[in-house]
């Protein structure tokens, strides 16, 4: 009798978070409370470790957002091949972690959605993918999910009073910033009745944009505001350069870069400016010889 032979092949092992695939593909794996309630923790466990494995809080900020940017494009490097190998593989492991959370955020919600689920869990999952993807800088995850929870669920009345206030100050800042509705974010305000000053001023900024009014916001806000306020950075950037511009024949180089909240370095490789830096002091309009 012939004696099967072992398979030389290593088992599969698969990711706990990829096993179950989109309620909207046909899984019906979440559509069980008990599953999504492990399967949520599992997503808030490996987040967790995901920002905590970050370098620092500064830093993350900015490997985040590189992170989403790199899910479709192709990055492009002219150092060593050595070490081109060995910080790709780090990095489209850290790509890889991202695209899988964000990714489980969405099936979770579909799950969600599809069993009809408004409870107290629900809106503990609901206000974690919203400030999880806001500080992920991923609006195409967090952006259905705060309509989700400011429509079906606010009606629910789970939410309490100051979860409402500051998920509806979310919305109108991403209609204000990202979306540059600005009729939208006016109406939403006004008819949640909400009454948040860092909104009201960020708000007037975006209107009138004025830069100044707009950094000085910034700087009192959270960091999850900030993070949603972004969106209309290039835009008070671009403001700051034109009205300098305008106004100065010079200006020191420090004055530049905060009014901007761009380095020379930035001004120059992502904004066009060309003009020109002798020392600490940018030229602007290089005085005419007689």
């Amino acid at each position: 009798m012939a004696v099967p032979q072992s398979s030389r092949l290593k088992p599969v092992r698969l990711d706990p978070l990829d096993r179950i695939g989109l309620v909207s593909k046909g899984d019906t794996s979440l559509l069980n409370p008990r599953v999504q309630e492990s399967y949520f923790l599992t997503i808030h466990s490996r987040y967790e470790a995901y920002i905590a494995a970050l370098p620092s809080e500064r830093d993350s900020v900015d490997l985040l957002t590189a992170g989403i940017s790199r899910l479709c494009l192709q990055d492009k490097d002219d150092s060593p091949a050595q070490s081109i190998s060995a910080r790709r593989f780090e990095r489209d492991r850290n790509d890889q972690e991202l695209s899988t959370i964000l990714l489980s955020m969405r099936k979770l919600r579909e799950s969600l959605v599809s069993t009809s689920r408004i409870d107290a869990f629900a809106v503990e999952v609901y206000v974690f993918i919203v400030r999880a993807a806001i500080f992920l800088s991923h609006p195409e995850s967090y952006h259905p999910a705060l309509l989700h929870l400011l429509g079906r669920l606010c009606l629910s009345n789970v939410l309490s009073v100051e979860e409402k206030k500051e998920f509806v100050a979310y919305h109108v800042l991403d209609l204000a910033c990202r979306q540059r509705d600005l009729a939208g974010a006016y109406w939403t305000r006004s008819n949640y009745q909400l009454i948040d000053s860092d909104v009201d001023v960020i708000l007037e900024a975006v209107v009138s944009q004025n830069w100044v009014m707009y950094w000085k916001a910034r700087e009192r806000m959270d960091r999850y505001k900030i993070k949603v306020t972004e969106r209309a950075d290039d835009l008070m950037t671009q403001r700051a350069i034109d009205c300098l511009g305008r106004s100065y024949l010079s200006v020191n180089q420090r004055y530049l870069e905060k009014s901007t909240h761009r380095s020379w370095h930035e001004l120059r490789e992502n904004n066009g400016v060309n003009w020109t830096l002798d020392k600490d002091t940018v030229i602007i309009k290089p005085m005419k010889r007689k």
